[in-house]
């Protein structure tokens, strides 16, 4: 019986691609590595908005259910998402440039 790919024992052909393009692809990847390897470390922070609204949702409501609810409609619409990106390229970047981030620690404002 033959494989969907083609009868056994038949190779399939190779993608032709020039030296140049093989070369220009190469050097991308190496450029964008080395520019995530040489920001990523010194942007770590302590994430305050994700955890701002991750408190939110363990203090809005008090029934296990409805915070679990709420977790799934903020994951699937994805505001974690949006929320956990926007702490990495700019509240932590802020925090770590500026040496103040701009969202407080969940449970310390004064409307508490």
């Amino acid at each position: 019986m033959g494989s969907l790919l083609g009868t056994r024992g038949q190779d399939l052909p190779a993608i032709p691609v020039s030296e140049e393009l093989n070369m220009s692809l190469r050097t991308s990847v190496l450029v964008l590595l080395l520019c995530v390897l040489a920001l990523a470390p010194g942007c770590y922070g302590p994430f305050n908005a994700t955890s701002s609204l991750h408190h939110w949702n363990g203090t809005e409501f008090e029934n296990e259910w409805a915070q679990e609810g709420m977790f799934l409609v903020l994951t699937i619409i994805p505001v974690y998402g949006l929320w956990f990106l926007g702490d990495v390229l700019i509240f932590n970047s802020i925090e770590f440039w500026g040496g103040e981030n701009p969202i407080d620690p969940p449970g310390s404002s004064d409307d508490e």
